[in-house]
Formats: C-alpha cells, structure tokens, sequence
C-alpha cells in the first residue's frame, strides 16, 4: 500500500497546498532495493571502554561482509577498520552509527553513550539508521 499522503506532498500542487495550510512534509526515506548493497555511506562504531571485544569484532565482520565502510572511535587489537577520531571539526557524515554497550557494567558508565553520540548527532546522514 502507497503513501497517498506522501506521494501527494511530494508533488508540485502538494508542495504548494501543504506549505500554505502548515501540513509536515514527510522526507523520503531510503528502502532496500534489490541489487544495492545494504549499507550505502560511512558506518561509525563507538565502543564502550572495557575488555571484551567479542560483540564489536562480530559487528565489525558482519558490517565488512555488508561492504561497509567502516570507523571505530577507539581500536586496541581490530585491524580491517580505520580509527578515527570523532570531534566537531570535521565534516564526515554517517549513514549508520553504532555503539557497542556491552562492557558497560552500571549507570555511571551510561556517560560513554552520550560522549559519543553528543558531538556526531548533526553529522548522521537523511534516512540514517542508529
């Protein structure tokens, strides 16, 4: 089943009549489509500090298998991926970001998770995926 609303917005008459009555303007989003890869744009995988690995090595194969190009915020002994090191001045956009919370072990710890998505939550791309 269509979006009728969408698809009416997203033409000229639709774009016109919606802006004047103050209706939301859905943005597409990307779907799966057959014979495209997975994953379409830069993946960056943030790691709680800790030392168990076991889940980001498993992320980082499967993200690999996908063609994915991969960025790990922290990196000890995960070859196969470029480190990179995450702050506002760069304009790198991301398409997936990941955060393996896995060694987190209290709520003291949740800090982790917003020091990494706080200063990259402006740069993951339209229809990006969290």
């Amino acid at each position: 089943m269509s979006d009728r609303y969408g698809v009416f917005v997203q033409s000229p008459l639709g774009k016109t009549v919606a802006k004047n009555l103050g209706l939301p303007q859905p943005i597409e989003l990307e779907r799966y489509q057959t014979g495209k890869p997975e994953i379409r744009g830069r993946v960056l995988l943030g790691l709680a500090d800790g030392d168990s690995k076991v889940l980001t090595k498993s992320a980082i194969s499967v993200l690999a298998d996908l063609g994915a190009d991969i960025y790990v915020n922290s990196l000890d002994d995960v070859d196969s991926v470029i480190e990179l090191n995450v702050d506002n001045n760069t304009a790198d956009k991301f398409k997936v970001v990941v955060f393996d919370a896995s060694n987190i072990s209290n709520t003291a710890e949740l800090k982790q998770v917003y020091e990494f998505f706080h200063p990259i939550a402006r740069r993951i791309e339209k229809s990006g995926r969290v």
